[in-house]
């Protein structure tokens, strides 16, 4: 019988620490980390009218068409597919991108996803994100208090703002968390497949607080 991979996704409103946390359990538990913002910033960041097109939408705080979410979802899920697990951020965004990612994980041999939502009030998402440097080289995320001459710690990189990260953008990716986000929650907590973290601690308080939850359900072995 084939053994399905373990199917993790973090969600959580802007600043709540998804893609460093997901990173730092990828590597802890050997599994493959896909972040579908750093996938469509990417392609975003090409020179052409549709990359013109999805950095104009991205910036303005709105999201990516499905289609395209799927696009790069499946095809980092292939180039992967040697993987026992995949860590998720940046997915779920709607009732409608669950249903086709549904029949996605199926095809792929992905389990049933297990959900870890990180929550902060929107104050403290206002606050982080307004501060938050990204690393254009290896995507490491800082919370500086000077933006100026930042170097990544990781690589030496000056770091930067992201250009989605302004008040408006921000304020419009809240609503749409609350608004099309939530009710995602909702639905996987019908099918008892969700694990809430206080996302205010530190860094390694979180992860060591994901950590023990997952063994608890009894998600994979540790």
């Amino acid at each position: 019988m084939l053994k399905l991979k373990t199917n993790l996704h973090l969600l959580g409103p802007q600043g709540s620490g998804k893609g460093t946390q997901a990173e730092i359990l990828a590597s802890k538990l050997g599994f493959s980390h896909i972040s579908v913002g750093d996938l469509l910033r990417k392609k975003a960041a090409a020179d052409d009218d549709s990359a013109k097109s999805l950095k104009s939408e991205l910036d303005a705080g709105k999201l990516a068409p499905d289609h395209l979410v799927k696009q790069v979802l499946e095809t980092e899920i292939i180039k992967n597919q040697n993987s026992s697990g995949f860590i998720f951020d940046g997915t779920l965004r709607h009732l409608d991108q669950v249903k086709f990612m549904q029949s996605m994980w199926a095809n792929l041999s992905l389990d049933e996803p297990f959900v870890i939502v990180l929550e902060i009030e929107d104050e403290e998402s206002i606050r982080r994100t307004s501060k938050r440097m990204v690393c254009p080289k290896c995507n490491y995320i800082t919370f500086a208090v000077n933006e100026n001459d930042l170097n990544c710690p990781k690589c030496g990189t000056l770091m930067v703002k992201r250009s989605d990260d302004t008040p408006e953008a921000i304020q419009k990716r809240l609503k749409i968390y609350h608004n099309n986000t939530e009710p995602v929650i909702t639905y996987f907590q019908s099918l008892h497949r969700v694990i809430i973290i206080d996302g205010r601690p530190s860094i390694e308080v979180v992860s060591e607080a994901i950590i023990q939850k997952i063994k608890q359900n009894n998600i994979i072995s540790l």
